[in-house]
């Protein structure tokens, strides 16, 4: 009988170590043989300053990206960011040729997919099936009651404390049986 589905949490706000914390989630796991599917979200900074904010399909490295400051006549916008729709229908098309993977990966998941139903919105029905062993989401606090209502059973770690750092990744090489 296979185990639960395991579903986390990953709640900080912009900057927090969300991005971080999936990069190193996926390099622990990948360097144990756990296949590794979905999506991170990194930032592209220039000078210190963040420039444009990429997303990476993690099955094949493969990058597009996906927001970048917005001008005065950006269509689609998110606070200071212009969205890039063409990497939303990216992700889309790569979730229906994902391969079999072991630990799912969504970074980030914000009000857009939430309140609006666009975004990836479709990755929360991959959440859903509960066909991976472990489901990672990337959230904001603002967010936070409404994946735990969604998720009962999500345990939730803030990135940006460095024992809950530190317990995320403690608690998903015990999942996996990682020394």
């Amino acid at each position: 009988m296979k185990k639960p589905s395991a579903i986390i949490g990953l709640c900080g706000v912009s900057g927090s170590g969300k991005t971080k914390l999936c990069r190193e989630l996926v390099e622990t796991l990948q360097g144990a043989g756990v296949r590794c599917g979905g999506f991170i979200s990194p930032a592209v900074f220039d000078g210190g300053q963040k420039t444009a904010i990429k997303v990476r399909w993690l099955e094949d490295g493969q990058e597009r990206v996906l927001m970048t400051p917005a001008k005065p006549d950006s269509k689609t916008t998110i606070g200071k960011w212009q969205i890039h729709p063409e990497s939303f229908a990216w992700v889309a098309k790569k979730l229906t040729e994902m391969g079999n993977c072991q630990a799912f990966f969504c970074d980030e998941i914000g009000q857009l997919e939430v309140l609006e139903g666009k975004g990836w919105a479709q990755v929360l029905d991959e959440v859903d099936k509960r066909q991976f062993d472990l489901n990672v989401i990337a959230l904001r606090p603002s967010l936070r009651e409404y994946f735990l209502e969604r998720y009962p059973e999500m345990r939730m770690y803030d990135p940006g404390s460095p024992n809950e750092h530190e317990q995320a990744l403690r608690d998903v090489k015990i999942l996996f049986g990682i020394n």
